[in-house]
């Protein structure tokens, strides 16, 4: 959790937000305010990081996120609903 504080701190300064506004916690860079990161732009940096450590494979964030949720539970050993 500090590590996210620490971030929000960061973000708060570098994107011009606001301490308050703790709904989102990635951001888009412009000039008048900080908007929350959107779908599309999420899909984008999926496929530019795909890019950049050449996989070969195509991702999505959608398959990120069952991938993450397919080695939980196999560490675990149990389902988490």
């Amino acid at each position: 959790m500090q590590d996210i504080k620490d971030y929000l701190a960061v973000r708060t300064e570098r994107y011009r937000g606001s301490n308050d506004d703790r709904d989102y916690v990635f951001l888009t860079r412009v000039n008048d305010g900080a908007p929350p990161l959107s779908t599309r732009a999420i899909e984008a940096l999926v496929k530019k990081y795909t890019k950049a450590f050449k996989i070969n494979k195509t991702m999505s964030p959608h398959k990120l996120r069952h991938t993450y949720g397919t080695n939980l539970m196999e560490q675990s050993g149990s389902f988490i609903y």
